[in-house]
């Protein structure tokens, strides 16, 4: 089985209902629906072998069309799978040619909506291609998404075209919102050994370190003693029961360890990027993924690290929220070139990309669903 559908669904455009195209790609093992409407928002990600969605679903009964410039936290963080360009932070953009361009909160791809340009079905395989032009600065961004017959993978070819006469700089990430259960695990490639920290994450462990390493795990020497007198703090609270036994680093703890989804009561919630990857010289396969029952079921990305050059985590363990929303149970895997959530502070620090004028950029990832 190898079908490429189109079906509809009812969302809200200001206050009115309309109907919106869903494209779903999917064989016997797999499948991927996409809303071009919606920014190419990809709204699920699921393992038909054992019928599991992947990704966090709305809360709402019904999505909502974004108008440009609407905030992304407040209406619209509501799961799936987003693309965010040239910046995440909502920020003003600066560079030669282009002075003080207001980019909207997670760039500008999820609040346009994306055109169709191409559509093949064959007996072995089928791709789906849609393209978004820029609001404010002259880009072309496509997305092709191909499927095979027998895959567990999406096969997935970005393209960036500047359309101007000066150099574009910019960062890019993937948003995938994945649905967080208690005990799943976050495996990451052994290239990918460091991350910044951001103010939640250092809120929660009480310390200040701008860089740690990967596995990060966390228990003061007389972690023992605190738990019994119950005065050992995480975070805002004092925990009075001991930390499931986890491995972390091929060692035996009980403490926290990143590599492991926490409770929902942790209220934990961090964005961690990982420096460079790629700053070897050595071009690296990566692999980023999820996994749950035990390591049965996994989910997640591979590439290669000179052309994604970074890979962000978000972590949100009911800790945060930027709505009037409850704070979301969720992990974000994000396979992104520049490392910041501010494509200002990622050229400070010279992790960002540049496309020349009139030129291309091209990378691939892949997703796979196993």
């Amino acid at each position: 089985m190898l079908t490429l559908t189109r079906s509809f669904v009812k969302v809200l455009s200001g206050k009115k209902e309309t109907n919106v195209e869903v494209i779903t790609l999917a064989n016997a093992r797999v499948s991927m629906s996409i809303v071009p409407e919606l920014g190419a928002k990809i709204i699920s990600l699921k393992s038909l072998t054992n019928q599991y969605e992947w990704l966090q679903q709305s809360p709402y009964s019904k999505m909502s069309v974004p108008e440009y410039g609407d905030s992304f936290i407040n209406g619209f963080d509501t799961g799936g799978w987003d693309e965010c360009f040239p910046s995440i932070k909502q920020e003003i953009y600066s560079a030669e040619g282009y002075k003080d361009l207001a980019l909207p909160d997670h760039g500008e791809l999820w609040c346009l909506p994306w055109k169709i340009t191409k559509i093949i079905e064959t007996d072995n395989f089928v791709t789906l291609s849609l393209c978004c032009q820029g609001r404010q600065l002259p880009y072309q961004f496509t997305r092709s998404i191909t499927l095979h017959k027998d895959s567990h993978e999406f096969v997935i070819h970005y393209q960036l075209v500047n359309l101007g006469l000066n150099p574009l700089p910019y960062m890019w990430s993937m948003h995938p919102i994945f649905a967080a259960q208690p005990g799943m695990q976050i495996q990451l490639s052994d290239n990918i050994k460091q991350f910044y920290t951001d103010n939640g994450f250092n809120r929660f462990f009480n310390h200040s370190e701008s860089v740690i390493h990967w596995p990060y795990s966390y228990a003061p020497s007389n972690i023992d003693s605190l738990i019994e007198n119950h005065t050992f703090k995480v975070g805002a609270q004092a925990l009075n029961q001991p930390f499931a036994s986890q491995s972390c680093d091929n060692q035996r703890y009980s403490q926290y360890c990143l590599s492991y989804v926490m409770d929902k009561q942790s209220h934990f919630a961090s964005k961690l990027f990982s420096k460079p990857i790629n700053n070897n010289a050595q071009n690296n396969l990566i692999t980023v993924a999820l996994t749950r029952d035990n390591g049965a079921q996994r989910c997640g990305f591979s590439y290669y690290s000179d052309e994604v050059s970074h890979v962000g985590l978000w972590l949100n363990y009911q800790g945060w929220s930027g709505s009037a929303l409850a704070p979301a149970y969720v992990v974000g895997l994000e396979p992104c070139i520049g490392g910041h959530d501010s494509l200002q502070q990622a050229i400070a620090k010279s992790e960002y990309a540049q496309v020349p004028a009139s030129g291309k950029h091209s990378w691939s990832v892949s997703c796979f669903i196993e």
